[in-house]
């Protein structure tokens, strides 16, 4: 049973790390127009968009919700590769260099998502630093200080503004003086090392732990400790806890709800770990890891 409920976390964890949440896949009879056949307006669909902050400090992560709307009063359709090619563009309706264009990874075949009368499909959060930017690392990319609207570029869909403002007090700029001068050096924009991250976020725990990027470091630890070798393997669960713990309403917490099992969970934390994960459910309802959290609530009710 121990053994069924770790693998089953283990898939779980992999399904986050591969960007592979999808909402519930259908066939029907007759399918929907396939991309670009079909206006916008003949479509009942309207794809919104939620920011969980109003502006958002510069090399800190920009994790924005979305989902798909039907507005009719009959069952909708949609590919995924239909909403997730997005267009972030500048004050000057300038379009945002496309750094990772991953709407295409969304697709299996022929298949489309169902979406009910007057519903909506599965809620998903996405960094849009994974999308678009400069300076490409496997943390993502960079953007500049200014205000952008994001859209979706093939269907209806909200305009979200995104404001990226600079560092206003000294710990902050500290972190962002950091971050620029290490991981976002003249040439490096081919990538830097796993290795390189993982020593840097070690060496300015302090640093960082001080500032808006807290969550940002311990989240990439983790990863750096799910993908490679780096520390020793009870640090996953450490860093599990830590992240749920101690941000429960950051979505830099989700990946911990894929791997945390109550079985490796102490009497000691159990309190700490349900007061984070109902935060996190509050404030991700509707998100498969909101799921998977509440899941782990009842398994965890006395």
């Amino acid at each position: 049973m121990l053994l069924s409920s770790y693998l089953a976390s283990r898939i779980k964890l992999f399904l986050i790390c591969a960007f592979a949440i999808m909402p519930q896949v259908v066939r029907a009879s007759a399918p929907p127009a396939k991309l670009g056949e079909s206006k916008p307006a003949e479509r009942h669909i309207v794809v919104r968009f939620h920011s969980f902050q109003t502006e958002y400090m510069v090399h800190e992560p920009i994790n924005i919700m979305w989902w798909v709307e039907n507005t009719s009063d009959s069952v909708e359709y949609y590919y995924p590769e239909e909403v997730m090619y997005l267009e972030l563009r500048n004050e000057r309706g300038e379009q945002t260099d496309i750094c990772y264009p991953r709407g295409k990874a969304f697709v299996a075949g022929p298949e489309y998502v169902a979406v009910p009368p007057r519903g909506t499909s599965i809620k998903g959060v996405e960094n849009m630093l994974r999308l678009f930017g400069q300076n490409r690392n496997i943390l993502g990319c960079d953007l500049p200080v200014g205000t952008y609207v994001l859209r979706s570029s093939y269907q209806a869909s909200d305009s979200l503004v995104i404001k990226v403002v600079g560092p206003d007090n000294d710990r902050d700029r500290t972190a962002s003086e950091l971050v620029e001068s290490h991981l976002l050096r003249e040439g490096r924009s081919a990538g830097i090392a796993p290795l390189e991250i993982y020593r840097f976020c070690k060496e300015y725990a302090s640093q960082l732990d001080n500032s808006r990027l807290a969550a940002w470091r311990l989240r990439t630890l983790f990863l750096l400790r799910v993908t490679n070798v780096y520390d020793d393997p009870s640090e996953e669960m450490n860093y599990a806890v830590r992240l749920i713990t101690e941000f429960p309403d950051d979505w830099a917490a989700h990946g911990s709800v894929l791997v945390l099992h109550v079985s490796a969970i102490s009497a000691s934390e159990r309190a700490k770990i349900k007061e984070g994960l109902a935060i996190f459910t509050n404030k991700f309802h509707g998100t498969f890891e909101a799921e998977c959290a509440e899941e782990l609530l009842e398994q965890m009710r006395d």
